[in-house]
């Protein structure tokens, strides 16, 4: 069942999540009224007093082709927001099952097993590691998002009720145009009174014809806007049409193995729903699927993933998925994409702010920007070290001489060490992935989550990796 709108509640989340990215400083933030980007955050409530306190927050839009992928596990292939909020909050855990370990308090976690190490044959993960933890019961993760993630949650039919309140038309017209007042710019002839641009209904196009400039469009008077006209921006120029007959477009594409694959039709046949997706870029291809697609993952099997599942005995899942303000919006299709698709039980309340991010796309504060930040920012609440600014995977200012030297500490390879300390070095000897593959609760969890997607993306086995003994 759907929750309701808790827009309070939402209001606080976002309201705390932009108040303390403003707080941080300019290095990594894009250039107003030039660039724009994503904001997320994991948000924890202590349901005692609850009081709200940011775990993790990032910006990013971007991700790295196939073979840009680093075999040693220093690159970050995914740069979305999201997914690097993710990576500082496993950094956050980590670090209190640190505090824990060295006998010191923490307000999230505590040990709640600690057993010799058993050198039987047991398949039970508990034979594997002596010590392990659970987040105390009166705290709870709430994941922000400052707009709707890429992939399956951002196609959605162009209707009044699929925009957020805070954007009265939000049918863009041009990026440096004024949206609140986009639809008023045309007069009932469906064309606009001061760019003399001509619009299209589906009615009237030939199914067959793919390709429709603006110039060529016959300024005939059955072209006309029926219902409220709506900007759709593709790479075939723009074209206005019923919101009744189209959709909000997602950039992520259909992965090769999923038979589900976009029919690129007119309108709400453009693309298919439900389907996994490989993030949007040009040139070489990427193999991070999109934000959706992740989300829901976490949603199904828990926001730990699968070396802290050797640690953290039970799934750390979201109590809630917020949205920002300013941009297309549908609770259902957001249901849809995170929850449905998986057939999990978890269902967080799935929320929406009116506020808006303001190096958001669809901020009034930042109407010229015209392309998205190059650069990452990624803050963990933590004393050491807990900001970092990333391009392309590596630590910002980086040279190519230094490429080894420019790892994040979210990055595979520096998570895996921490999680090799904090296990006293039993897997020293074991790669990256022959220690994910330990996590057997974990790992059977997710082939039935994947089972249910329909597809996924496989990485190259060269892509695994161990850790030598002289790193630490």
């Amino acid at each position: 069942m759907l929750k309701n709108n808790n827009y309070n509640f939402a209001d606080k989340i976002a309201d705390l999540c932009y108040k303390h990215y403003s707080s941080i400083g300019k290095s990594g933030k894009p250039v107003k009224d030039k660039e724009w980007t994503l904001l997320s955050s994991i948000v924890k409530l202590n349901k005692n007093d609850n009081n709200l306190s940011i775990i993790s927050l990032a910006t990013g839009s971007k991700c790295i082709g196939s073979n840009s992928m680093s075999p040693d596990g220093i690159i970050i292939n995914d740069s979305h927001a999201e997914v690097l909020a993710r990576r500082c909050f496993l950094r956050y855990l980590y670090y209190h099952i640190n505090l824990v370990k060295n006998g010191s308090s923490s307000d999230v976690l505590q040990l709640v097993k600690s057993n010799k190490i058993n050198d039987s044959n047991d398949d039970d993960d508990d034979s594997i590691i002596n010590e392990h933890y659970e987040i105390k019961s009166d705290i709870t993760f709430h994941l922000f998002t400052s707009q709707v993630p890429c992939g399956d949650a951002s196609v959605i039919p162009k209707i009044s009720n699929n925009l957020s309140d805070s954007s009265k038309c939000n049918n863009y017209v041009d990026n440096d145009e004024d949206q609140s007042n986009a639809c008023n710019k045309f007069n009932n002839f469906g064309e606009s009174s001061d760019k003399k641009r001509k619009f299209i209904n589906h009615d009237n196009i030939d199914s067959d014809n793919k390709k429709i400039k603006v110039n060529e469009i016959l300024q005939d008077s059955s072209f006309k806007i029926i219902n409220t006209p709506c900007y759709l921006s593709d790479s075939i120029g723009p074209v206005i049409v019923s919101d009744f007959n189209d959709i909000y477009r997602t950039g992520a594409k259909c992965i090769p193995n999923d038979p589900r694959q976009d029919t690129k039709g007119f309108g709400i046949d453009y693309q298919v729903t439900g389907a996994v997706r490989t993030k949007p870029g040009r040139g070489d291809p990427t193999l991070s699927v999109s934000c959706s697609d992740k989300i829901a993952r976490w949603n199904a099997v828990g926001l730990q993933g699968a070396l802290l599942s050797l640690l953290i005995k039970k799934p750390i899942y979201l109590s809630s998925i917020i949205i920002g303000g300013g941009g297309p919006y549908s609770e259902e299709c957001l249901y849809r994409a995170v929850i449905e698709r998986t057939k999990t039980d978890q269902r967080p309340d799935l929320l929406c702010s009116n506020l808006i991010f303001e190096m958001s796309k669809y901020s009034p504060e930042n109407t010229s920007a015209d392309r998205p930040s190059p650069a990452a920012l990624m803050w963990t609440n933590i004393p050491e070290r807990p900001i970092e600014v990333a391009v392309k995977g590596i630590r910002q200012g980086t040279t190519k001489k230094s490429k080894d030297k420019g790892s994040l500490r979210i990055c595979k390879r520096e998570l895996f060490k921490l999680f090799i300390t904090l296990t006293d070095d039993l897997f020293i000897n074991n790669s990256y992935k022959e220690v994910k593959l330990l996590s057997k609760d974990y790992q059977n969890n997710w082939s039935l989550v994947k089972q249910n997607l329909g597809a996924w993306t496989v990485k190259p086995d060269y892509l695994e990796f161990i850790v030598n003994k002289e790193e630490f």
